[in-house]
């Protein structure tokens, strides 16, 4: 940089010049940007604290209260708490939200690794009591920016978290406004089957569901069995939403199909698309903004809520 000082003034021009070289010169502050927090839940219904790990949108600290929905994201069979931003489905939603397809949102994804999205025969460990009873209003407690309503709030997973979407939509309709389930977990459970799987799944639900035949739990869990029990009025289900590849196992056997038609005799509402693809990653990257518009159309503009629509836990 050039100075040049002229007349009487110029030794007083020149000590100025300097100072203003001297002085610090201030970056404009950089933009908000999204983050991830990941907190710990403790819980009677875990023998452990859950890991939750949660991705908050840009601006999230400056949100006015009961602005923000809110999308439990349940993670598959073996991934954990992390898949949602190690997976990189964080940056689809980024960009979606900054090309102003979608509104910002907040993801919570609990870790439930090893558990079926299920109680476990015992009473020890009952990660399905935990996420329709001590997650939301954990999270609610925490971050008043979330919204109260209940169609403010979306629940959606992939593989084993699709089949714990649809078993909280089948037994508790009334916590969330609308449900997805990617590529979802569907399976004719019995104790023959839990006997004829590999290794690494038979211990885990020997564990969860139990050893024997008079004290297996399993049968009780099968998405079929339960869409044959007590079932709430149509009016008062979520939206629902299944999308799955063509390639993949439940659909090339007709495990899907079986579900639909279940669906359809229960009289549960649901909308169903296949897609190109298998039961991996790729599929599900490429799936997943059809998931996110799905719950944003679902969320609304987040007018004031109906208060007999506001669940109180």
């Amino acid at each position: 940089m050039r100075i040049v000082v002229t007349g009487p003034t110029g030794r007083i021009g020149s000590l100025l010049a300097l100072l203003l070289l001297a002085a610090p010169v201030r970056a404009a502050s950089p933009p908000p940007s999204p983050r991830t927090e990941e907190i710990r839940i403790p819980t009677a219904t875990m023998p452990t604290p859950v890991p939750v790990r949660l991705w908050l949108p840009a601006g999230f600290d400056e949100a006015a209260p009961g602005s923000l929905p809110l999308l439990v994201f349940l993670h598959d069979g073996y991934g954990s708490q992390k898949s949602f931003s190690g997976r990189k489905l964080d940056r689809i939603l980024d960009g979606m939200i900054a090309r102003g397809e979608v509104p910002p949102m907040v993801v919570a994804s609990p870790r439930t690794f090893g558990t079926f999205n299920s109680n476990d025969r015992l009473g020890k460990a009952r990660a399905f009591d935990f996420l329709v009873d001590v997650l939301v209003p954990e999270l609610l407690s925490r971050f008043p920016q979330l919204r109260r309503d209940r169609a403010g709030r979306g629940l959606t997973g992939i593989s084993m978290g699709g089949y714990g979407s649809l078993k909280i939509l089948l037994r508790r309709p009334e916590l969330f406004g609308s449900v997805s389930a990617l590529s979802p977990w569907i399976e004719d459970l019995s104790f023959d089957f839990q006997k004829e799987q590999n290794v690494f799944l038979r211990v885990t639900m020997d564990r969860v569901f139990g050893k024997t035949v008079e004290t297996s739990t399993i049968r009780s869990e099968s998405l079929f069995v339960i869409l044959e029990g007590p079932r709430a009025p149509r009016s008062d289900r979520p939206r629902l939403l299944l999308v799955a590849g063509d390639a993949e196992h439940w659909v090339v056997s007709g495990k899907i199909a079986r579900l639909q038609a279940a669906f359809a005799a229960a009289d549960v509402p649901y909308e169903s698309r296949t897609r190109s693809g298998g039961h991996d990653w790729n599929f599900w990257r490429a799936s997943f903004p059809e998931i996110v518009l799905f719950h944003a159309e679902a969320f609304g503009p987040g007018a004031p809520p109906d208060p007999s629509q506001v669940r109180s836990w």
